[in-house]
Formats: structure tokens, C-alpha cells, sequence
């Protein structure tokens, strides 16, 4: 990258390793790096090939877009991903399902499920939407639908361990919702062996949470307690607001059921507060619902 912006790579040959890079900062959620090379990279194009490498520009504004979703900066990454669907975009049909499903990641999260479902349409047969396709189907309680989705992606899909974790940690959500906790088991198998093998902290984040759950869904209270815990604990500073919010809410739900335990309402508000902050209004409904049961207040 370095040798491409200091002018010793050919505009034909730098292409590709910008999108390569920048599949990396999405694959692994390093905003940081994301942030530089794109801006890097929109700079560097510019002044070699104008606005002429539209595959280029699609690319990589989905990956960062991707990354600013999963980090939590919604509004700027619904800017990123909207511009792979403009006059100057890819005609590529791999690429607009990037798109398609990048944006369809964001509607997911606030909540606008109408929006998804036409998204997806015109790509339903693509691996680049099934994580989302999928979601979209447990959201509207078709669990069979769900797991199908995911099979045939985890079949399709060789040697990515970050995207296989991200499918077998919605796994695990989809058979417990079959009632399927043996499956459940089997996924959560498969998503270790994706976690120790990357070293990613969001896999073995994941990993801890379907724990949780597991032991939630057989009402093994205390060891869900611990396993979330550890979620929280794995995922640190880790910029994952949703992850976060998310594992605070099973959280609550579980000290809920732990005798003697106070805390579980202030898991539940801080749950709420990050979904609230995000705009992700089923999670907030969930968490809000949650305190209701509780019968304390949201704030």
C-alpha cells in the first residue's frame, strides 16, 4: 500500500490490492486502518484515474461502510454503502450484492425490515446477502428458512474463518429458535474452531455469547451468568456497540433468573441506553420491554 501511494504501482495493478486491504479492515473491524487507507485511497485514484475504476470506488465504500455499521457509526456508513448504489457505481452483479447486503446489514439493525426484504430480492441466490437473508427470516420467526440460508452458505463458503464465525454464531440463535439445541452444540463447535484458529477477539466474544444462550435456552442460569460475562470481559474495548448491547441484554435476561441478584436492571438500562444512542429500535423495544418485567424504571 505504501509503494502503491508513493507512485511505484501501476493504476491496473493497485486496484485490486486497494479492495484487498480494504476487505481486510472488514473482515477483522479495524476502523482505524479502514478510515486511513480509504481516505488514502480515494485520494490516490483520484489523482491517477479520476472517477473512471467504478468497481474500485463500489468496493471499497461497502467495506468501510461495513466496518462503520459494525463499529456503530450508522449515519456515515449509510453515506458509504448508498454511494455503491449510484450513477457511478459497478455494474458488477458480485458487487451490488455487496452493496445490497451491506446496507441491508444496516436496515437490519434499525429495525426497517420492509426495506430489507426488497433489498434482497433481486439477489436472493448470492452468498454475499445470506447472513442477512437469514436474519431477516428468523426476525419474521421462518427459523427452517434461516438454517436452510445458512447451510447452504457454510457449505458454499472455504477458508474464511472471520465470515464463517459471523454465520455460525447466528447459527446457534437459529437452532435454538428451532428448538434444535443439539444443532445449537454442533454450530457452536464449528464457530470455536473458527475462533481459536483466527485469534479474533469478536469470534471468542461470539463463542462466550452462544454459550450464554445455550445455557439460557436449558435454563442453566448461573452458567450463562459467567459465559456472558466472559462475552463482555473478551470484547473490551472492542468497538461493537451492538455486540455489546446485545450480550448486556441476554445478560439481563439471565441475572433476571439468578436468585438474590440486583444488577440485572442496570444490565437491562445499559442495554437500552446503546441501543437507544444507535437507533436500533427492536433492541431498544426488547431491552425496554425487559425492564417493564422487571418493574423498574428505564432511566
Amino acid at each position: 500500500m505504501a509503494a502503491i501511494v508513493a507512485g511505484t504501482v501501476s493504476p491496473l495493478s493497485s486496484g485490486p490490492i486497494f479492495c484487498a486491504m480494504l476487505s481486510a479492515c472488514e473482515r477483522t473491524g479495524d476502523l482505524k486502518r479502514a478510515e486511513d487507507w480509504s481516505r488514502t485511497a480515494r485520494l490516490h485514484l483520484e489523482r491517477t484515474c479520476g472517477n473512471n475504476v467504478p468497481i474500485l470506488h463500489s468496493h471499497c465504500r461497502t467495506a468501510y461502510g461495513v466496518v462503520l455499521c459494525d463499529t456503530g457509526r450508522w449515519t456515515e456508513a449509510e453515506v458509504e454503502i448508498l454511494y455503491a448504489f449510484g450513477p457511478s457505481a459497478t455494474k458488477a452483479v458480485s458487487k451490488q450484492a455487496d452493496a445490497a447486503g451491506a446496507l441491508a446489514r444496516l436496515r437490519l439493525m434499525q429495525g426497517r425490515l420492509d426495506e430489507v426484504s426488497d433489498l434482497l430480492a433481486p439477489y436472493a441466490g448470492h452468498f454475499e446477502v445470506c447472513e442477512q437473508l437469514a436474519r431477516l427470516h428468523l426476525l419474521r420467526e421462518e427459523p427452517d428458512l434461516a438454517a436452510a440460508v445458512l447451510n447452504r452458505a457454510l457449505h458454499d463458503l472455504v477458508g474464511d474463518r472471520l465470515r464463517a464465525g459471523r454465520l455460525l454464531e447466528l447459527l446457534v440463535e437459529v437452532e435454538l429458535a428451532r428448538d434444535n439445541p443439539d444443532g445449537a452444540e454442533l454450530a457452536l463447535e464449528r464457530l470455536e474452531a473458527c475462533a481459536f484458529e483466527s485469534e479474533s477477539p469478536v469470534l471468542r466474544a461470539a463463542v462466550s455469547l452462544s454459550e450464554g444462550r445455550i445455557s439460557m435456552y436449558r435454563a442453566q442460569w448461573e452458567s450463562a451468568v459467567t459465559a456472558l460475562n466472559e462475552a463482555l470481559n473478551i470484547l473490551g474495548t472492542e468497538e461493537r456497540p451492538i455486540m455489546a448491547g446485545r450480550i448486556r441484554l441476554e445478560l439481563a435476561t439471565a441475572l433476571a433468573h439468578t436468585p438474590d441478584d440486583v444488577t440485572a436492571s442496570d444490565q437491562g438500562r445499559s442495554a437500552l441506553a446503546i441501543f437507544e444512542r444507535l437507533g436500533a429500535g427492536r433492541d431498544a423495544d426488547r431491552a425496554a420491554a425487559l425492564l417493564d418485567d422487571l418493574g423498574v424504571s428505564r432511566s
